[in-house]
């Protein structure tokens, strides 16, 4: 039993209830034989894809919302203190970029991302990374129901110590798990493309150190011995093998005739075969192909990244935003409504001509003003806040029940079937305001009076 033996007795000595045990494979879960993590990232698609993602969600700041429950919208907080762990310093030798960059990239390769949490009196002071490739989740069954989660610890091994953690102390973010503890990332879902891909750049490595001399067969008219053969086929080795040899002109003596006996790259199909395996790597990766390649674009740089968002980066924030809300939030502040959202607003990219008509249609529909747009834009505000408004459009003020026309200044109340005319109003207005001014003075003199 040797290292599970010293594991099931630890929990022995916790746990004097039935349980039954479950541990995940070292895979976490994944079976097969399964590449690592610098395996993947030798590949140039597969990186490009990884980098894409995690740069840009390594940039996205992480936001403190309490819910309304009469209306529904939510309040931004923003002078929580665990903001600044998630957004500034998490620790004292960690950025948040670094703290991001770790944790995404854990939960896109390997479906499991682990944060320890270290704190005192119910207040949090640090946020540790844990690589997932350290952690070695214990999952723990209830023998009632035979499929229940009881209990779950984190035995971490890394190649300087070893330490276990529990439920409580670490924040743990889960992707396409069948149990909420072991999850599955792109490295377990693409391990056969991936080993096509490391195939196929090794078969490229091969052509390119062989140059432009394929394997063949050089026929000689008589028969030679075996030290003028090893001879011979280093000195063919030497003169014509290797990328560098490249082009040198081949001369055979008398009789001797050559015959080659393997394909070029074209007549392999390599280069087709690495343009679709590179296609299939996006698709795994969820990433449009446009953005990995330039020249497949075929429609706005808006659409493109609106689908990277919608697909990427959408699947891979929900279960951080749960985890974080989860494990940095009280029960109680999530009961108030409390939430930790990333705002995702800063990946999608547009062109400038398609940024400002975009700005048109908010400034004209009067969804924005002018200072908005500036803002948004980087720019300084003007001093004075306006808004373009048109006068083509009849107002319907829901609350009171009243349409409103600019153009005729008029006004008609849906309850009572009136009209409401402008300046009778205003007139109206004016004699309630006097008339309060009246009683107000009044009320002066009488109580002058009575003094």
């Amino acid at each position: 039993m040797g290292f599970w033996s010293f594991v099931l007795d630890d929990v022995n000595e916790k746990r004097n209830n039935t349980i039954h045990r479950y541990l995940g494979s070292i895979g976490f879960g994944n079976s097969g034989e399964q590449l690592t993590e610098d395996q993947v990232m030798s590949i140039p698609t597969a990186k490009t894809c990884c980098d894409i993602i995690i740069g840009s969600l390594k940039q996205l700041p992480v936001k403190l919302y309490k819910k309304d429950f009469k209306t529904g919208d939510y309040i931004e907080i923003k002078n929580d203190y665990r903001l600044n762990l998630l957004n500034c310093e998490p620790n004292d030798f960690t950025t948040s970029v670094e703290f991001k960059e770790q944790l995404f990239k854990d939960l896109l390769l390997h479906g499991n991302a682990y944060l320890e949490v270290v704190s005192d009196n119910d207040k949090i002071y640090e946020l540790w990374n844990i690589a997932s490739d350290y952690v070695q989740p214990i999952k723990y069954i209830d023998t009632e129901s035979g499929y229940r989660v009881s209990d779950v610890e984190f035995d971490v091994i890394t190649p300087t110590g070893r330490c276990k953690l529990s439920y409580d102390n670490v924040i743990s973010c889960v992707l396409n798990s069948d149990d909420g503890v072991n999850g599955k990332g792109v490295i377990y879902f693409g391990n056969e493309i991936f080993k096509l891909a490391l195939n196929e750049l090794e078969l490229s490595k091969n052509i390119m150190e062989n140059g432009s001399s394929p394997a063949g067969i050089l026929n000689f008219p008589t028969r030679l011995d075996d030290e003028s053969a090893e001879h011979v086929k280093n000195s063919w080795k030497s003169l014509y093998g290797g990328s560098k040899n490249r082009g040198k002109t081949v001369i055979l003596e008398e009789g001797v005739t050559y015959k080659p006996i393997t394909l070029s790259p074209t007549e392999l199909g390599l280069t087709t075969s690495r343009t679709t395996t590179g296609s299939e790597i996006c698709r795994l990766f969820s990433v449009p192909e446009p953005l990995v390649d330039s020249t497949k674009v075929t429609s706005s740089v808006e659409a493109v990244n609106i689908r990277f968002v919608q697909n990427c980066i959408s699947p891979l924030v929900a279960p951080v935003e749960i985890a974080l809300t989860k494990g940095m939030l009280s029960e109680v502040e999530r009961k108030q409504g409390l939430i930790l959202k990333i705002d995702t607003s800063g990946v999608i990219k547009t062109t400038l001509k398609e940024r400002y008509d975009a700005y048109i249609q908010g400034i004209n529909g009067g969804i924005l003003d002018i200072n908005e747009v500036r803002r948004d834009d980087g720019r300084l505000p003007l001093e004075k806040r306006i808004q373009k408004m048109s006068l083509g459009d009849v107002l319907y003020f829901v609350d009171d029940d009243i349409i409103f026309n600019p153009n005729s200044s008029v006004s008609y109340n849906l309850k009572t079937g009136e009209f409401i005319d402008p300046k009778v109003e205003l007139e109206r207005i004016k004699d309630d305001v006097n008339q309060e001014l009246k009683d107000e003075d009044k009320d002066k003199e009488e109580g002058e009076v009575n003094e």
